[in-house]
């Protein structure tokens, strides 16, 4: 009895053991016929020869490796897979067990209520599998459906170099032309499933925060804050606690509207606001303020005073000017009055 070279890896490492890897069936996400009958063909070929057989007890001979039996004849002998070794014990002696070849079902766990994985085309992907974002637009040829919704992830786990995927990514609300548009960056952490679980459909669920992917917000206990914020400092808060709704910029531009004190109040970078309150409204400015219109500008008070107040006031008119009260006028100052014009009336 003699081993031959592992199936899996024919390379064995300095210490005897064999260094086997696992990865998705295929990267190009699709499942071709010829793949799948490849496939079968070889699996019919490892389940040819099944059996039985024990001899004196060594580790030559593992899980993987074939087997050749020599000396029983030509239908009995050959090489075989082993597909399972059992070493015992009794009384000083050591026996070893090797199962050999592969059943005939292609699934391990035989027929179940449930439907086979991926259709039972190909080895399954079962379960949710954290990936990093590696690409939101194809650089070239990479993603074979030419779907611009996709964006490409690496799942660290599957090996090494990590398998890349093109994956479709949930959004809140999708629908034509319209929806909500949130893509994560590049070397965010996203969580991934497969549709059926088929290796060819992967879909990112969401995105995750971590110890080196902090929140824009830190936890309260009463969990007031909610928000939103985008990688330059654009963000909205929501206050449940005082119902506030704040926009801000990262430059200094906010509007925050407040239900507990009932204010609007905008504030520009350069520090001009319009602050609107129960008592009135004020618009504050650092420099100049001017109102212009198109049309007609009115400015009026049903129960109060209307005061215009400067260093210097000018009331000038392309036409006329027109200054009038209802039960008294005043024109007085402080030094010398000055009336002028091509004709003076008075009374």
């Amino acid at each position: 009895m003699k081993t031959a070279s592992c199936i899996v890896c024919p390379k064995r490492c300095a210490t005897g053991s064999r260094t086997r890897q696992t990865t998705l069936p295929y990267s190009e996400g699709q499942v071709s016929l010829s793949s799948v009958a490849t496939a079968r063909a070889a699996r019919v070929g490892l389940a040819a020869m099944q059996g039985r057989c024990s001899y004196q007890g060594t580790t030559l001979a593992g899980p993987g490796d074939g087997l050749t039996i020599a000396g029983v004849g030509a239908r009995m002998g050959g090489t075989a897979l082993v597909s399972g070794v059992t070493h015992v014990l009794t009384g000083g002696n050591w026996i070893t067990k090797a199962r050999l070849g592969l059943p005939q079902d292609w699934r391990g766990d035989g027929a179940g209520v449930a439907a086979p994985g991926a259709g039972g085309l190909v080895a399954p992907v079962q379960g949710l599998h954290i990936g990093t974002v590696a690409a939101l637009l194809d650089p070239g040829d990479s993603n074979p459906f030419g779907d611009a919704t996709m964006i490409q992830v690496q799942l660290p786990l599957s090996g090494d170099p990590p398998v890349a995927l093109w994956a479709r990514f949930a959004q809140p609300h999708a629908t034509a032309s319209a929806g909500i548009q949130f893509l994560p960056e590049i070397g965010d952490e996203v969580v991934v499933g497969f549709f059926s679980d088929d290796p060819a459909a992967p879909v990112v669920l969401g995105a995750l925060h971590s110890g080196k992917i902090a929140r824009a917000r830190p936890a309260t206990e009463k969990n007031e804050l909610k928000g939103l914020t985008t990688r330059s400092g654009l963000s909205i808060t929501f206050d449940d606690d005082k119902k506030i709704l704040t926009l801000l910029t990262p430059g200094g531009h906010s509007v925050e509207m407040n239900d507990d004190t009932k204010e609007l109040h905008l504030k520009d970078l350069t520090g001009n606001t319009l602050t609107m309150a129960q008592a009135g409204v004020t618009l504050e400015s650092k420099g100049t303020l001017d109102l212009k219109a198109q049309g007609a500008v009115t400015i009026s008070s049903t129960s109060g005073d209307v005061t215009a107040k400067g260093l210097n006031v000018t009331l000038d008119g392309s036409v006329g000017v027109k200054a009038k009260g209802g039960a008294t006028s005043e024109l007085s100052a402080g030094g010398q009055t000055v009336v002028k014009g091509a004709m003076v009336m008075i009374n």
